[in-house]
């Protein structure tokens, strides 16, 4: 599974929302919306804050 889906899906289990998320990690709504629809990626310091959010692992999150 692509970061992408990942990401969403690890976002709705934990019921947040895109404002909420963005709140957390410091970001614009806009920009998760677009690492959602897999048009970027994030940078490794906000990787790290989103691998914290939702407690699971770097390699999880990137399909290693």
């Amino acid at each position: 599974m692509l970061l992408c889906k990942k990401l969403k899906q690890l976002r709705i289990k934990k019921g947040l929302t895109i404002k909420a998320l963005a709140r957390l990690i410091n970001v614009s709504q806009s920009t998760i919306s677009s690492w959602e629809k897999g048009k970027s990626t994030p940078y490794l310091s906000k990787l790290i804050m989103i691998v914290k959010t939702f407690d699971v692992t770097c390699r999880y999150l990137l399909g290693v």
